[in-house]
């Protein structure tokens, strides 16, 4: 569900006024173009799955036996009360997440310190995670030690890399093209953690996830030509807007000084023969 975000974020700020869209201009069209195709992908990934692809290094053995594992793991009912309760936690998960990077979007025009924010966001987090690990895990305290093993690389590696370095170039971007930007590559995530976990853990790809990868990766590029575009457009009208006033303040500014040489405010340049 964290592929729609592009889509759940755009529709945030249409609606909060933080971007605009012109559907009669081609940047509007690429803009709207790009999400629908995203979406589409998202879907697509979803529901259709289709049949496993071979890659090189996808032993045959490994995978029927990651194809029957996946068989026996998708054998439950997808009407029940659980897969329900797990799309709504999913929506609500997205939509709060979109409505992060619009918030810190707007943090950062007024507070332009994205190290700051980044250190308060982490702090945050980290007491918020922790407070509810200590109500979830009453009693158990062997949840909290800590080995020199794998569990310690995880630990440091999410917190370093995946959380303070990301959430850092995070406000960075969005400081500079705003959070329509800093989203649409959301689904790049999904694209790239699957070919990882085919690579080294011998996880299958089936045809709809490659399909829907595709298209994702083409909804990624409409709606970044379609924000180009705009921002190429208001770029160029705010140079011809420039340029409007810079013409009419020089012949102003000839004629305050003439009038101001009659009037005798300022003394006429002496000439030397």
């Amino acid at each position: 569900m964290e592929n729609i975000i592009p889509a759940i974020t755009y529709i945030m700020a249409l609606l909060l006024r933080v971007e605009t869209l012109d559907i009669r201009r081609r940047g509007g069209q690429l803009k709207i173009t790009g999400t629908l195709l995203t979406v589409s992908g998202a879907v697509l990934l979803i529901l259709y799955k289709g049949p496993m692809l071979d890659f090189l290094w996808f032993s045959k053995g490994v995978k029927q036996q990651a194809g029957s594992l996946g068989q026996s793991s998708n054998g439950g009912d997808p009407t029940s009360l659980m897969w329900i309760r797990g799309m709504i936690m999913l929506i609500g998960s997205t939509t709060c997440w979109s409505g992060f990077l619009i918030l810190q979007s707007n943090t950062l025009e007024s507070y332009p310190a994205e190290l700051t924010i980044t250190s308060l966001v982490c702090l945050m987090g980290a007491a918020a995670s922790g407070a509810v690990a200590f109500l979830v895990e009453r009693g158990n305290t062997e949840i909290w030690v800590i080995g020199w093993d794998m569990r310690l690389f995880t630990v440091v590696y999410s917190g370093i890399i995946c959380t303070g370095v990301s959430y850092y170039v995070l406000g960075m971007v969005m400081k500079e093209k705003g959070p329509v930007f800093a989203s649409a590559f959301s689904p790049l995530c999904t694209i790239i953690t699957s070919l990882m976990s085919s690579i080294f853990l011998s996880e299958t790809i089936s045809l709809g996830m490659t399909i829907g990868a595709f298209i994702m990766i083409g909804g990624l590029y409409f709606l970044l030509w379609g924000k180009t575009k705009e921002e190429l457009k208001f770029s160029q009208a705010a140079a011809v807007e420039a340029s409007v006033i810079t013409c009419d303040q020089v012949p102003n500014a000839e004629f305050e000084q003439e009038n101001n040489y009659k009037s005798g405010s300022l003394p006429m340049e002496s000439s030397y023969v």
